[in-house]
């Protein structure tokens, strides 16, 4: 059995939320903190971390950073040409704000302890 998509499950270290991410090859995201789902576009992005990630956006309206954030984002999980690409991303990504992946679903429907 194969999936067009790959679940990666994190534990936040610093207040225990969960973290849930469904990543599919188009690069949509299905996203549930504390089972609380919804997609990319419904997350709260952070303005500044925005800018700090792309500079040229500084300035603009704050809609139209996070749509060009948002974008950008997928435009770059595209470009990662693996499964393994992408969730270790993700991973190296999240561990700064107290992430750790717990496991993971494989394309194959395997799951993965980290």
């Amino acid at each position: 059995m194969t999936t067009n998509f790959i679940a990666l499950t994190y534990k936040n270290t610093i207040n225990g939320d969960l973290l849930v991410l469904k990543v599919f090859q188009n690069c949509e995201m299905i996203v549930a903190v504390n089972n609380q789902y919804t997609n990319l576009e419904g997350l709260n992005w952070n303005v500044p971390n925005i800018i700090k990630e792309y500079p040229d956006l500084e300035g603009k309206p704050v809609g139209e950073i996070k749509l060009e954030g948002i974008r950008r984002f997928k435009d770059h999980m595209r470009g990662l040409l693996t499964w393994d690409a992408k969730k270790n991303d993700l991973t190296r990504s999240l561990e700064p704000h107290g992430y750790k992946l717990q496991f993971w679903v494989r394309p194959d429907g395997r799951l993965q302890k980290s």
